[in-house]
């Protein structure tokens, strides 16, 4: 593990525990084992921590994708992007990166922009860009993009974060995104490609 993942992990596990405002830079450079001007000369401040926490967590949805374009074709590159984002969703710490920051974002609204840019938008410019591989127009792409991740979240996400019947089971997860796949492919008339 590099020095940057060890201060990422020991930084996100406090912030769940303690939440953002409650946790400081000498406690995360305590619990990382580093110095704390370590942690200011790597990530500026505590927004810059929380950004590379958030990075991270959103580069894991594209490794081992094939590259947008190759085969297999598109509803192969879908189905697997989809089932990697719900993996990472309801696998780790991303549900609850997301309780945090809904929770404290009224008092540091910098923390849900952060989270934002560095999380769906993120997602969403990757998906754009895979899309537009296959050919879609850019706008058409992002807003294929768009609509799929809310096809494929939807009410699962709600109800994970309401703890209404937890994590959905693999079975669930499977239909989600298949017929995030199917519905996708109809409302854009992507059947073509």
């Amino acid at each position: 593990m590099t020095k940057d993942e060890q201060i990422i992990r020991a930084a996100a596990g406090l912030f769940l525990a303690q939440g953002y405002g409650g946790t400081s830079m000498d406690a995360i450079a305590r619990e990382a084992g580093v110095a704390k001007q370590t942690l200011y000369s790597r990530f500026n401040n505590k927004n810059g921590l929380f950004s590379a926490i958030i990075r991270h967590s959103c580069a894991a949805a594209f490794e081992g994708l094939p590259a947008a374009g190759d085969p297999p074709g598109l509803p192969e590159y879908l189905t697997q992007f989809g089932e990697r984002m719900l993996g990472i969703l309801f696998g780790g710490e991303a549900l609850n990166l997301y309780r945090l920051v809904v929770a404290e974002a009224p008092r540091f609204p910098e923390l849900g922009q952060i989270y934002y840019e560095q999380g769906p938008q993120s997602t969403i410019r990757g998906l754009t860009n895979g899309l537009s591989a296959y050919g879609i127009t850019r706008v058409e792409a992002r807003l294929a993009a768009e609509q799929f991740l809310g096809l494929l979240t939807g009410h699962l996400l709600t109800r994970a974060l309401l703890n209404a019947d937890g994590a959905p089971s693999s079975r669930e997860k499977a239909v989600y995104v298949r017929e995030a796949v199917t519905s996708i492919f109809k409302a854009r008339a992507l059947s073509d490609i």
